[in-house]
């Protein structure tokens, strides 16, 4: 007598009394199929754990049961782990943030302001560098002390970070000797968030350096950082205001 194959599964609406399965075919079938539970671990969740193991080699359900039980778990822990760390990492950065806006307000100019950026940021941030941009075709219309800033072609804003976007996020470069100067070998991974001063002002960028290899990454959010350019926008606004 031949071993009975089990029918396709059945629609949800199917009356499981129109299958005229038995005990006994189901077995057969397991017994002849023993990965079927293998290839169907969904299945574990609705079956009635056994009161007590078996014998004579038959599975016993409520291992597999307490075993996929136990990988859901620990799959579960691991992504509340993951969440708790990302939450903590995202306050601790959020306060860094602040309390970097909190410095800048602290200048006593435009030239103590780009210093802050450029030296005080950084290590607040624990980060390699950070660079304040402009393309040089400004005909004097720069009211801060060019020297801290680095001098960019015309066009190359648009080229490095591309016309449609504001931010550009790379996880793994070289430095580049031409952003970063002597400390491009020390950059890993890098930033970089456009800044528009005014009308008057030819475009710029703020270029985060870090260390860490994909500290940066196309995906990650850019609203600090854009804030962060934000305020640097803001700020020199203000002092070209009390300045001229």
């Amino acid at each position: 007598m031949s071993t009975p194959t089990m029918p396709p599964a059945a629609p949800q609406s199917v009356n499981e009394n129109t299958l005229n399965i038995s005990d006994q075919q189901v077995s057969q079938y397991l017994a002849k199929h023993p990965d079927f539970l293998v290839r169907h671990p969904e299945l574990l969740a609705d079956l009635a754990p056994l009161a007590r193991p078996t014998n004579g080699g038959i599975a016993d359900f409520q291992k597999y049961q307490i075993e996929q039980l136990q990988r859901t778990l620990n799959t579960l822990r691991a992504q509340q782990t993951d969440f708790f760390n990302t939450a903590r990492d995202n306050m601790l950065t959020q306060q860094k943030i602040h309390e970097c806006v909190l410095m800048a307000l602290e200048a006593d100019n435009s030239t103590d302001l780009i210093d802050i950026v450029l030296n005080d940021w950084p290590q607040h941030l624990n980060l390699a560098a950070i660079q304040f941009c402009l393309e040089n075709d400004h005909a004097g219309n720069v009211w801060f002390d060019e020297d801290l800033i680095v001098a960019l072609e015309p066009g190359s804003v648009n080229r490095l970070i591309g016309m449609k976007h504001s931010v550009m996020l790379r996880p793994l470069v070289h430095g580049d000797k031409a952003i970063f100067g002597g400390m491009a070998q020390g950059v890993r991974s890098d930033a970089y968030v456009k800044i528009q001063l005014d009308y008057s002002t030819p475009p710029g960028m703020l270029a985060f350096g870090a260390a860490q290899p994909g500290s940066f990454a196309p995906g990650q959010s850019v609203e600090l950082l854009i804030f962060l350019a934000n305020v640097l926008e803001s700020s020199l606004r203000l002092w070209k205001a009390l300045e001229n």
